[in-house]
């Protein structure tokens, strides 16, 4: 265990496992003591088996960077605040909302553990959505100007941020699909897979999970309604394809889901 600076409204210092080697969507965080009265985080972009890159993590202090709290409900950032920080999900989750001109809102994403937040911003130097968190859940704040600095250095570093970049795209892209282009079932289950997927990436069960949304956020992602919703989950228990009680989901067919 160990004592983290947390700041914002109400800082305290809380006590929570210190993350030493947590690989988070090409991050790793770790800590390191105190430098003066300087909390660090250590931040090192990890190599894949095609690059690798062997880099002191004195190359990734982000002095001042801090663990902040953000409790169910609040919101991390909002839409069309200035760009400053990408955030690292420590623990908990969150909800990405967009708003329409007509003040309705959508649900255009989910984040959970070990997956980064603010990515959206770098394009035009604001946030595009508003990061509400699912559940009382800590992040790991990165310095903008600290990473393009680091970034200019070294090219490897580079070419991990761009790979951050181009998943995003990709998942804005699968989203598309998502809504314009599957049946109900279809939608159902690629959400559930896709889930499986990033909680067994992290070290989670794949095939036994909690959702922390609520059933109208999911139908607000997936664009349908929650009756449809409630009869979709239905249907994929007729086929014994998955167990769902209340949040708690159980994956029975991966491959049957994956073949609707």
């Amino acid at each position: 265990m160990h004592q983290w600076k947390v700041s914002g409204a109400g800082a305290c210092t809380l006590t929570i496992p210190l993350p030493v080697s947590v690989k988070l969507d090409q991050i790793v965080i770790g800590g390191r003591g105190v430098k003066g009265a300087m909390w660090i985080n250590y931040v090192d972009f990890a190599g894949t088996p095609h690059d690798p890159m062997e880099l002191e993590e004195a190359h990734f202090e982000f002095g001042g960077s801090a663990i902040h709290i953000v409790h169910r409900g609040d919101a991390l950032y909002r839409s069309d605040d200035e760009c400053r920080h990408l955030f690292v999900v420590r623990s908990g989750s969150f909800k990405s909302v967009m708003a329409d001109g007509r003040g309705r809102s959508q649900v255009v994403g989910f984040r959970i553990s070990g997956e980064v937040l603010g990515l959206g911003g770098l394009s035009n130097g604001r946030y595009g959505c508003d990061a509400i968190a699912l559940e009382d859940s800590a992040v790991c704040d990165i310095p903008l100007e600290v990473l393009e600095s680091a970034c200019h250095g070294t090219m490897p570093l580079q070419r991990h941020v761009h790979r951050l970049l181009s998943r995003e795209i990709a998942r804005e892209a699968s989203l598309l699909l998502l809504l314009g282009r599957m049946n109900t079932e279809q939608r159902i289950a690629t959400f559930l897979l896709d889930f499986s997927v990033r909680l067994h990436a992290r070290g989670y069960s794949a095939t036994e999970f909690r959702l922390r949304m609520t059933r109208d956020e999911i139908c607000s992602f997936l664009g349908i309604a929650p009756i449809t919703l409630r009869l979709g989950l239905g249907r994929l228990q007729e086929k014994a394809f998955v167990i769902v009680r209340g949040d708690d989901v159980a994956i029975l067919n991966p491959g049957g889901l994956a073949d609707i």
